[in-house]
């Protein structure tokens, strides 16, 4: 059954919204929905990742079907909006999102259960080695390309939502926090490779699953019913 955007309180669209293509697209970069007062931002961000904040799901579980065009999981766009709310919360957001999704890409989406093959995040056998952040400081989820071609992902004043959607973008499967882990937290983790590399030529270096080993968490491979958005039709942008 398709998906229309729900309205959760009487402000239920954008005053202003800017929706613009980045030309060339970005280079690899964190993508975050921004909210500060009236004021909602996604930087480079695709129709796959957008559907994925609107709805609250990892974007991994943002399928697309079968009519779904290919750019709306590779051409970048940047959304700039402003809402009648000066106090909106990230939830109205999100709602705000649905409605602007629908006006200005004619998004239309289905909500379904599939059994899909998924990662469990747990406490290693000697416990936990994250620190807790102090209650000041920078927020920082920003995963960094390194010259040697692996990548370095810093975190400040985190908790673990933002390393599993990052974990789940970079292995491709769905991962679930069962660490029961509920603070914030400072850590680094750099790894060579997602998975193990046994070509010749190979760069050495830790896999993701050893640099997570190193933070005392495990990646667990299970199986399990999962929720999945699949994107059943969309067209490029209208005007702003």
């Amino acid at each position: 059954m398709a998906i229309a955007a729900a309205s959760a309180f009487p402000q239920d669209q954008f005053e202003v919204a800017s929706v613009k293509l980045v030309d060339g697209g970005a280079p690899p970069h964190a993508v975050n929905l921004n909210v500060n007062h009236d004021k909602v931002s996604l930087d480079a961000a695709t129709l796959r990742q957008m559907v994925g904040f609107a709805y609250t799901i990892q974007r991994i579980r943002v399928l697309l079907g079968p009519a779904c065009p290919e750019w709306a999981d590779r051409d970048e766009f940047d959304v700039v909006a402003k809402a009648g709310n000066p106090n909106l919360t990230r939830d109205q957001a999100r709602v705000l999102l649905q409605k602007l999704l629908a006006d200005r890409f004619q998004l239309k989406v289905e909500r379904s259960t599939k059994e899909l093959d998924q990662f469990s995040l747990i406490v290693g056998k000697n416990g936990s080695k994250l620190r807790e952040a102090g209650a000041e400081g920078p927020r920082e989820l920003t995963p960094s390309p390194r010259p040697d071609g692996g990548w370095t992902l810093t975190v400040r004043r985190s908790n673990l939502v933002g390393l599993v959607n990052t974990i789940a973008n970079f292995t491709g499967l769905p991962v679930k926090d069962e660490t029961g882990l509920k603070g914030e937290y400072d850590f680094e983790m750099s790894f060579q490779h997602v998975w193990e590399d046994a070509s010749e030529n190979a760069a050495t270096g830790p896999t993701l699953f050893e640099a997570v080993d190193k933070l005392g968490l495990k990646l667990v491979k299970t199986k399990g019913p999962q929720e999945v958005l699949t994107i059943l039709h969309a067209e490029q942008p209208t005007a702003n």
